[in-house]
């Protein structure tokens, strides 16, 4: 762990998923990964529900669960 930080969040302690998280909730590559999120995020901006410097290469799980159905625990 590097120095100054106080645990490593994993996956389910993230408020985003990432491309390799998205890949393997729907069952998809990279490019395809990419392109959904890439497109997601997109319509979030324009609905206003997250500004422009948002994360790169993230999305919100809260938004994408709903969109794609995704039960979480």
């Amino acid at each position: 762990m590097a120095a100054g930080v106080i645990r490593e969040l994993g996956p389910d302690d993230r408020s985003y998923y990432t491309r390799d998280d998205v890949m393997l909730l729907l069952g998809i590559g990279p490019t395809k990964a990419s392109s959904i999120m890439s497109n997601f995020r997109r319509k979030l901006k324009e609905k206003g529900k997250i500004e422009d410097d948002y994360p790169e290469r993230r999305v919100p799980k809260m938004y994408f669960d709903k969109a794609y159905a995704i039960k979480t625990k």
